[in-house]
């Protein structure tokens, strides 16, 4: 292949990624690297269409292998980031942010990453700072605009958070993400209605996102429509088993049902699939508190603890499990 050919091809590539035909991006981009495997773009393009299909793993393989080519390839580190961000990588996703941004100053894609890891090790101010300064280098960079609106909900800002994410749906009706995080943004204000709406927009747009059957999930909880809910968790869970979310809705929805044992095993998974998952070891705790196995119960709350001191349910969940074993004790 030519580096003519090479360079058509390439362009080709990114006109799919920009049309949203990301199958067909990634066959072109494999087979580019195939006839080209010392082109850092065509790993790039190959890790992009991954990381767009949500095969994160392998998006991740493929950019690594573009900067083993290309150590100060921008658009690959960039795609690191994103990866590193999905495999809950925080740290890792911060530093190949902060990386790609070193060697472009003016770059939205590096600004915008960096502020997504900031968000998920809960540094939400610079978060925002970093999707402001995305937003004056590209003021119609979307996904800026789409991290923006769960920053700002985590912030407590929920009106705020819904104008940006109109806003988002506005300049790219076809993006799921936005719709998405409009749901979430949506069930804080108790509109639930308007979220189930979103969902389903998102669903249609994405089929195959799982984190927003996550979301169906736990508005269909809080519409008290328990047997879709659970429904919704699984779909999520079948997607991808990895996020601890699901499990953990799975696990409130089976200790308000009574469904003790069940719940104990969703909250195990919650904590398998996520670390250092607080929540996940409170619903552990009381589902043990329902089986009667206090001390395993205490044991699950002082974990929960120790991640997050001052957690008011693990706190309530320690008393109740010190008072249990005082029974147990006592005879009562």
């Amino acid at each position: 292949m030519s580096a003519e050919e090479a360079g058509d091809w390439l362009a080709e590539g990114r006109a799919l990624l920009k049309q949203k035909r990301f199958a067909e991006a990634l066959a072109l981009f494999a087979e580019l690297a195939e006839a080209q495997p010392r082109s850092p773009d065509a790993w790039w393009g190959k890790g992009k269409a991954l990381g767009y299909l949500h095969r994160h793993k392998e998006a991740l393989m493929a950019h690594w292998q573009a900067l083993s080519l290309d150590p100060a390839h921008v658009p690959a580190l960039n795609g690191k980031s994103d990866a590193l961000a999905h495999l809950r990588r925080y740290a890792e996703a911060l530093q190949a942010a902060e990386q790609a941004i070193a060697l472009k100053l003016d770059d939205p894609e590096g600004y915008t990453n960096k502020g997504i890891a900031f968000f998920h090790i809960e540094r939400y101010h610079e978060a925002l700072a970093c999707y402001r300064q995305a937003l004056v280098l590209a003021p119609d960079r979307v996904e800026a605009l789409n991290a923006m609106g769960p920053t700002l909900r985590r912030l407590g800002r929920f009106y705020e958070a819904l104008r940006v994410l109109q806003r988002a749906v506005q300049m790219d009706p076809t993006y799921s993400y936005a719709y998405s995080n409009m749901s979430l943004v949506l069930s804080s204000l108790k509109r639930y209605g308007e979220a189930l709406d979103a969902i389903e927009r998102a669903i249609q747009l994405d089929p195959a996102l799982p984190g927003v059957y996550n979301s169906k999930g736990v508005v269909l909880y809080l519409l008290h429509r328990s047997d879709e809910a659970l429904a919704a968790l699984r779909y999520s869970i079948a997607l991808d088993a990895s996020r601890p979310e699901p499990h953990a809705n799975m696990a409130q929805i089976f200790l308000e049902r009574g469904r003790y044992e069940e719940a104990r095993e969703a909250a195990y998974r919650s904590i398998a699939a996520g670390q250092n998952h607080t929540t996940g070891y409170v619903l552990l705790g009381e589902a043990l508190l329902g089986l009667e196995r206090p001390a395993e119960a205490l044991a699950a709350f002082e974990s929960a603890l120790t991640l997050k001191p001052g957690d008011g349910r693990a706190q309530n969940g320690r008393a109740n499990a010190l008072v249990q074993l005082q029974r147990g004790h006592d005879g009562w």
